[in-house]
C-alpha cells in the first residue's frame, strides 16, 4: 500500500488523456474475492459504503455475487465479490487478478439499446430484471433494474447496460454522506480506445479518459468534491481520492 508521501513519487496516468465520448457511464465494478479488506481500505479514506447484499433474479434467486456500493451524486462504484462454483459472470476475471473488471452503461430503455446494439452484433444476451437491497443495511428495501450484457470489446472488463427503475433510490443524498467531503464521480481512465456504442450521453455522467500510454482496459477513476484530490493505487489499478 502506497503512503501519503509516495503519491507524488508516481506518474499521473492522467496526465495524456483525451475525452471519449458516444456513452454515459453508471457505474464501474472492483471484482475481488473478499469484500472486506477493500470496503476496509475505502472507509479509512473517508468514503460511506454500503452494507455488502447479494443480487438476486427476477425470481429472487441468488446470481452468486455479493457486493457493496459507494455513491455519488451522478453514479457509483461496486465493490463485486463473486461466490465461487455458483456460474456468476465475474468470477473468471478474477484469474488477472483483482481490479476494474467491469462497467455499466447507463440506459433510458434496456429493450430500446439492447435492439439497436443486437442490430451491430453487440448485444451478448436479452434483457433481465435483477435487484439489490440499498443503504446501509441489508433488509427488505430492494432497488430493480434491467440489464444485459455486451459482446467482449475491452479486454478484461465485462460491459453491461442497466436501466435503473428506482432510480431516485439509487442515488438518495443519505447515500451520499461521505465524511471526506466527496461528491461526484467525476471520470473513468480507460487505457487505449474506447469504442463509441452510440448510445445517449448525459453531461452529469462521469466523463471518459482514454491514454495511449496504458495497457488497455479500465486503469483508474476520479472522484472529487471536498478538498484536493491525490494519486493512490492498490492492486495494481488507479484512484483518484481524497485523503
Amino acid at each position: 500500500m502506497p503512503r501519503r508521501g509516495d503519491a507524488a513519487m508516481m506518474a499521473d496516468p492522467w496526465a495524456a488523456t483525451r475525452p471519449c465520448g458516444g456513452m454515459s457511464i453508471d457505474h464501474i465494478g472492483i471484482v475481488v474475492r473478499e469484500l472486506t479488506p477493500t470496503v476496509d481500505w475505502f472507509e479509512r479514506r473517508g468514503f460511506l459504503v454500503s452494507a455488502p447484499t447479494e443480487l438476486l433474479d427476477s425470481d429472487g434467486r441468488p446470481m452468486g455475487q455479493k457486493s457493496a456500493y459507494i455513491v455519488f451524486e451522478n453514479g457509483y462504484v461496486a465493490i463485486n465479490a463473486p461466490i465461487p462454483g455458483t456460474g456468476n459472470p465475474l468470477a473468471p476475471y478474477l484469474a488477472a487478478g483483482e481490479g476494474i473488471h467491469s462497467l455499466s452503461l447507463r440506459s433510458r430503455s434496456a429493450k430500446a439499446d439492447h435492439r439497436k446494439l443486437a442490430a451491430g452484433g453487440l448485444a451478448a444476451a436479452k434483457p433481465r430484471r435483477a435487484s439489490r437491497a440499498f443503504g446501509r443495511d441489508d433488509g427488505d428495501n430492494r432497488v430493480r433494474f434491467n440489464w444485459f450484457p455486451l459482446a467482449p470489446v475491452i479486454p478484461g472488463v465485462l460491459i453491461t447496460v442497466i436501466e435503473h427503475l428506482d432510480p431516485l433510490e439509487v442515488l438518495a443524498p443519505e447515500h451520499i454522506a461521505h465524511p471526506n467531503g466527496a461528491r461526484q464521480f467525476q471520470d473513468v481512465l480507460f487505457g487505449g480506445s474506447m469504442p463509441s456504442l452510440a448510445l445517449h450521453e448525459d453531461a452529469a455522467a462521469p466523463a471518459i479518459l482514454c491514454a495511449q500510454n496504458l495497457p488497455r482496459g479500465i486503469r483508474g477513476f476520479t472522484v472529487s468534491g471536498g478538498g484536493e484530490s491525490r494519486l493512490d493505487r492498490r492492486e495494481g489499478y488507479f484512484v483518484r481520492a481524497l485523503p
